[in-house]
């Protein structure tokens, strides 16, 4: 899945957390990892950024299988643009089971004006 957004901006992105059949996946225990990478082989701690529930993921409906990522400015102001990062959203059971529930590319594109020449 192909995500857009601007060098610097916030970016909100829904998500739904499905079953390899297509039903929703009960996400109300676990966790959720959303990443981003210059590269695949970039270790985790080396990710441009991660998120987590509490920290940039809010779950909407965790029988429902929703949930919201919210990347913030800093996620990404400091990032050449256009650049094209590599995603995925991983979610780890309770017991320790892992299922990558999507994946794909972020485009950050290139902004004109920088949020620090008209903040407060």
């Amino acid at each position: 899945m192909k995500l857009t957004m601007y060098r610097g901006d916030s970016a909100v992105f829904n998500l739904a957390c499905k079953k390899i059949d297509g039903s929703p996946l009960d996400i109300s225990t676990g966790n959720l990892y959303f990443t981003a990478k210059s590269g695949k082989a970039q270790s985790d701690t080396n990710a441009v950024f991660q998120k987590t529930i509490g920290n940039g993921i809010t779950v909407v409906s965790g029988i429902g299988g929703t949930a919201t990522v919210i990347l913030l400015p800093s996620d990404t102001e400091d990032i050449y643009a256009p650049s094209v990062l590599t995603w995925d959203l991983q979610y780890i059971s309770t017991g320790n089971l892992v299922f990558t529930l999507a994946s794909g590319d972020l485009l950050v594109k290139r902004d004109v004006t920088y949020s620090s020449s008209y903040a407060p």
